[in-house]
């Protein structure tokens, strides 16, 4: 400023003097509104209950589930398009009509996996008592529960399957894959009844979509929507449509309130009439073990080529579009802070109870229970100035694991079916899980993170977690917290 005049220097400087002024204002404001905790908080989160969502499409979804564009989801025609979006291509023929007709099964494969196949079947009957006591006793072939109708003459879809073969559909899936069981006694009872369109009490013209739910595990009941979702986004997100839910037990379902929301309109077959209904289109979603997650992990030959998944900065994929499903449904706001410099961190600790998956368990199965988890807890708040809340997710309702996970910026926990909700997990969150000796060749929560485009550590426990309570190092999770600066 030397080289400027007397009078213009003495603007400029009290410019400069009102500027830093108003800056330094600013700065106490925005710092002085932080809370710094000292003391380790173990009681539950206060979370925002959910109002009912609306349905504002007709049985339907929300408007907002719509097929990904290509712009923001994978790269067309590499693995990642190939099997995470367009999943299933290759045709697996089941009737092999000579006369010209449609066929009434339509299956396809997809060229990664040979043990995936998702089936549709037109101008179909149903018979709900039969179908529910076959899936709970696991008894489907024989139980003419399901059967393709003599449909030739039908208007305006005419259909058949004059010369069934299930040879390629058995060599596409599990031996006990539901879909498969269901096709072949819908076959069978097409050949040996001969039904038509007449036998039918009840017709269904919207698309109807029959999934398996698996009650007694959360990670394979979200492996079962993500199906019944990507379902859905495959037939075109139809505005109206019907869903059934399958029992895989005779267990009631735990999340049924939660499923409702997410997908209205969804039937359960146990309390459907005893009359027969017949369908234009049964779309049969496959199971969870048929989901690409599951694949995924367990499949050596496809695991290496699914981590270069990485959805990150991929909104549109199907598992990040499923996630804000999820959210929403949840009515949590998924905006992120302004600021980039949020502290305290939130640190989300989950912590098990012994549990049974099913009343027949060995009371000793599953449980992976740390005998000083609350003093991991303790250590973490004593090292790093954080607000760490600890949660047994079989305490909270779904929504409120969801909300209180999402709010996360780090996530912890053992290897358990619980970390399925680091998919809710926001960008710059980070999931750290604490993979037991036996473990470390399940990346379960890798794939996920990875397919969902959210930051994975891991923390290897030396020794084995037998099936009793253990103890975790706390001394090596607290290094591994800081070498990773997490």
């Amino acid at each position: 400023m030397k080289f400027l005049p007397s009078p213009i220097k003495c603007f400029g400087l009290l410019t400069l003097s009102g500027f830093l002024g108003v800056f330094s204002v600013l700065l106490f404001w925005r710092y002085s509104s932080i809370s710094y905790p000292s003391a380790v908080s173990l009681s539950l989160p206060r979370v925002r209950l959910k109002p009912k969502m609306s349905k504002n499409i007709s049985k339907g979804l929300n408007s907002t589930m719509q097929r990904p564009g290509h712009h923001l989801a994978w790269d067309r025609g590499l693995f990642c398009d190939q099997f995470m979006h367009n999943t299933f291509q290759q045709p697996v023929p089941v009737c092999a009509n000579s006369d010209g007709l449609r066929s009434s099964v339509n299956c396809f494969g997809t060229k990664y996996s040979n043990k995936m196949v998702q089936c549709s079947m037109e101008n179909v009957l149903v018979r709900p008592k039969q179908l529910y006591d076959a899936m709970t006793t696991q008894k489907i072939i024989g139980s003419n529960a399901i059967a393709l109708l003599n449909a030739r003459n039908f208007k305006p879809n005419p259909t058949t399957c004059t010369s069934p073969n299930m040879d390629h559909l058995t060599s596409t899936t599990e031996e006990r894959d539901h879909v498969k069981l269901m096709v072949e006694d819908a076959v069978m009872n097409f050949k040996d009844s001969n039904l038509s369109t007449e036998d039918c009490e009840t017709w269904v013209d919207e698309p109807t979509f029959l999934f398996r739910g698996i009650d007694f595990h959360v990670y394979f009941e979200f492996l079962s929507w993500y199906n019944l979702y990507k379902s859905i986004l495959d037939e075109g997100s139809p505005v109206s449509l019907q869903i059934i839910r399958m029992p895989v037990d005779v267990f009631k379902c735990r999340f049924a309130e939660f499923e409702q929301d997410l997908f209205t309109n969804v039937t359960v077959l146990h309390d459907m009439s005893d009359k027969a209904v017949c369908y234009r289109r049964l779309i049969l979603v496959p199971s969870c073990y048929a989901s690409l997650l599951f694949k995924c992990k367990g499949e050596s030959s496809l695991l290496e080529q699914c981590l270069k998944c990485n959805g990150s900065g991929r909104p549109e994929t199907e598992f990040q579009l499923f996630r804000s499903h999820v959210v929403r449904t949840c009515s949590i706001d998924d905006s992120y802070p302004t600021s980039t410099y949020q502290s305290p961190k939130n640190i989300v600790v989950i912590l098990r109870k012994p549990y049974k998956r099913s009343p027949n368990d060995d009371p000793g199965r599953f449980q992976r229970v740390l005998s000083n988890g609350n003093d991991m807890v303790a250590a973490i708040t004593a090292k790093f100035s954080a607000n760490v809340t600890v949660i047994y997710p079989e305490d909270l309702t779904m929504c409120q694991q969801v909300q209180v996970v999402h709010d996360a910026d780090i996530l912890i926990g053992i290897h358990g079916a619980g970390l399925v909700h680091s998919w809710w997990l926001r960008d710059s969150a980070v999931l750290l899980e604490l993979v037991p000796h036996e473990m470390y060749s399940n990346p379960s929560f890798k794939t996920l993170c990875m397919l969902a485009g959210r930051k994975y550590k891991e923390y290897h426990m030396k020794y084995s977690v037998p099936l009793t309570v253990s103890t975790i190092d706390i001394i090596g999770v607290l290094t591994r917290l800081q070498r990773d600066g997490i």
